[in-house]
């Protein structure tokens, strides 16, 4: 019996990483509300409660799996990769294409998105991967290409190759 899920993970790196540096980012927080704790209350506290949030989203896994015999597409956030935070189902008749399209950094690693075009336009971006700066991303083009012919979509890349 073949397979009929596909699954993708949003952060293509080790979960080892993700949960080090949501644990340097959430320390940070920390740190900078214990330091401004002991003087005048001012709007630097803001800046211990953005990085303890972000921190904390660090620990946050996401999840697409798409299943290709019941057709429905299912997202998910899951803290440490247990305990769900979020869901969303979505039927695959939702989608009208594949989408793989680049975003360029000046002076740093390009974002290659790959995604799923809503009939409204919206792109659900499923995972993304980092190329350098100008370089074509062969894996996001063969893993864009197979989802779509997976899924039998149309595929519209955008500046990949």
């Amino acid at each position: 019996m073949a397979d009929t899920t596909i699954s993708y993970s949003w952060h293509q790196r080790p979960r080892v990483y993700q949960y080090l540096l949501g644990t340097f980012i959430s320390a940070l927080g920390v740190l900078s509300l214990l330091v401004t704790s002991h003087h005048e209350a001012g709007p630097w506290s803001i800046f211990g409660y953005v990085f303890l949030i972000c921190g904390l989203f660090m620990f946050v896994e996401q999840q697409t799996r798409i299943d290709t015999k019941s057709h429905i597409v299912f997202r998910e956030g899951r803290l440490f990769g247990w305990l769900r935070i979020w869901f969303t189902r979505h039927p695959l008749g939702d989608f009208t294409a594949v989408t793989c399209r680049r975003f360029v950094h000046i002076g740093d690693n390009d974002t290659i998105f790959v995604g799923l075009r809503r009939q409204t336009g919206q792109v659900m971006e499923v995972f993304y991967l980092t190329v350098a700066n100008g370089y074509p991303c062969v894996r996001a083009s063969n893993e864009a290409q197979t989802l779509a012919q997976k899924l039998g979509l149309p595929l519209d890349e955008q500046g990949v190759t």
